[in-house]
């Protein structure tokens, strides 16, 4: 199991734009990826509601944790990700 931590940095936190290529980035991979923000979690490989629900804003503590074949590749794609949509 691999995972990061990320402080979301866009004023505008989480809105349907980056949702959506966090949602499409998760479909690529083979492993089960999860977001948790404080007591809430989310799959990543389900719908985009799911996300939009935690109501993620500017400054917030996101944890991602990635289990499968695939983790390494998974955890650094969405590092990457992260940095320039959130």
């Amino acid at each position: 199991m691999q995972g990061f931590s990320y402080i979301i940095k866009n004023p505008n936190g989480l809105h349907i734009e980056p949702a959506s290529k966090i949602i499409k980035l998760a479909a690529t991979f083979v492993s089960s990826i999860n977001l948790r923000c404080q007591s809430r979690a989310v799959s990543l490989k389900s719908s985009i509601f799911g996300l939009m629900g935690l109501g993620l804003s500017y400054g917030d503590i996101v944890e991602v944790y990635f289990d499968g074949s695939d983790e390494e590749q998974a955890s650094q794609a969405f590092q990457q990700l992260f940095q320039q949509v959130l």
